[in-house]
């Protein structure tokens, strides 16, 4: 087996496709050999520091321990915008991204209405929803997200720039009529939030639990520094919410070891799915499945934000609709008894 430098070479599927077969496709050539046969399959996971690539780092390990015929090689291009566009350049042969991401890049909506991309993987893994909330830091004196916006004295952070969790953030602020009114928002990575916090440069700040199980790392750090506490969010912002592609719930606050002052929190909901290029081999995408299914206790142990993979139909619960499977997870699924007849398999 040879690997190839550049998917667009090979049999590369346009947007018009995806426009004609509502579908999104890719053909990647990056996929090289292992010694026995093997495939290593380069994926990009958002950012360091991020829940998506913790959990995904967790599942290397796993692959790495029990896979036969595939390898995973993780890296972090710096968001899912920017993984979707190192996989449309060739530079990847998969990706992670969250659905709200997903679709904007879809419909050329932003930050890909300047630079759209052309070319979609095939969906595989479901294995991560993120429930984002607002928070303030203890002394703060407001009690609601559009009262914090009115306090011209509080610094907000919505997110580090290139992060699509930022976008999601930012549209729904918009659609509630707020974005406008947050003149200068905090910009630095999630891992420098708590010593923002502690330098009293970062009041407000959206936070998020995983899979009802736990905090992403740079929250852990701020939740064991700072005193925080939960805000409301009035009417609008909750109907901007429910118009927008992400979904609205109120749950119980989890992964913090203080109280958050709230007994449900009021959350924006985004779900996440891994991708693979279609000319990835079958049996590496089955491999994959197969081991996030039978060792995702191991894979939990490395990282506790990883979701619980017991029940194969939870491995698909948050797939697009009219988006392609790939072969491969299809027919671990159909093994599986979990495939829907509606979802459409990859060539």
């Amino acid at each position: 087996m040879t690997s190839n430098s550049n998917h667009k070479a090979k049999g590369r599927v346009s947007r018009r496709t995806v426009l004609q077969a509502s579908a999104g496709l890719g053909v990647v050539g990056l996929a090289g050999c292992l010694g026995d046969g093997g495939e290593t399959v380069t994926v990009g996971a958002s950012s360091d520091g991020s829940a998506s690539y913790g959990a995904m780092n967790a599942l290397q390990r796993s692959v790495s321990n029990h896979a036969e015929d595939a390898q995973l090689n993780i890296t972090a291009p710096g968001g899912d915008p920017d993984s979707i566009r190192a996989y449309d350049a060739g530079e990847l042969d998969g990706y992670t991204a969250g659905n709200f991401v997903f679709n904007q890049a879809l419909d050329d909506g932003e930050p890909f209405d300047e630079e759209p991309v052309d070319d979609f993987a095939y969906q595989a893994l479901s294995y991560l929803s993120l429930h984002m909330h607002w928070l303030a830091v203890d002394g703060s004196g407001v009690e609601s997200i559009e009262e914090a916006i009115d306090d011209d004295d509080l610094n907000i952070w919505v997110g580090p720039p290139g992060w699509g969790l930022r976008t999601l953030c930012t549209s729904i602020l918009d659609d509630a009529g707020l974005w406008d009114d947050i003149e200068d928002p905090v910009d630095v990575a999630s891992e420098d939030v708590a010593a923002q916090i502690d330098e009293d440069r970062i009041d407000v700040f959206f936070g998020y639990g995983t899979n009802f199980n736990s905090l992403p790392g740079w929250l852990v750090e701020a939740d064991s520094r700072e005193d925080l506490y939960a805000l409301e969010m009035g009417d609008d912002y909750v109907e901007a919410i429910e118009s927008s592609e992400a979904g609205y719930a109120e749950v119980e606050p989890y992964g913090y070891d203080q109280d958050i002052d709230a007994d449900e929190i009021q959350c924006w909901t985004e779900d996440y799915n891994t991708y693979f290029a279609s000319d990835v081999d079958d049996e590496v995408v089955y491999e994959i499945m197969e081991i996030s299914h039978e060792h995702w206790e191991e894979i939990q142990e490395a990282d506790d934000n990883y979701m619980d993979q017991s029940d194969p139909a939870d491995m698909a619960q948050y797939y697009h609709e009219n988006i392609p499977v790939h072969p491969g997870a299809a027919d671990f699924l159909e093994d599986n008894d979990a495939w829907d007849d509606d979802w459409e398999r990859g060539d």
